[in-house]
């Protein structure tokens, strides 16, 4: 996902590890998350910034690439 243009998406409840290679992590460098809905997302392990994930809508009960719950 190296450069997607997400804005605006709504991901809601999304698992970001790319199958069929469950143990790599997902790769949003570059990625446009600005106006994305980001509620409930699995982002586990993912490769992406705090200022992306800043650019978000919400990140309501997102699970964070470092394992911890976004409030």
């Amino acid at each position: 996902m190296t450069g997607a243009d997400l804005r605006g998406a709504n991901l809601t409840d999304a698992v970001f590890f790319p199958l069929p290679f469950p143990n790599q992590p997902a790769n949003l460098t570059d990625a446009n998350l600005s106006n994305a809905v980001l509620k409930n997302v699995n982002l586990i392990r993912a490769i992406v910034t705090t200022e992306q994930l800043n650019e978000a809508i919400s990140l309501k009960g997102a699970t964070m690439p470092d394992g911890s719950i976004h409030p």
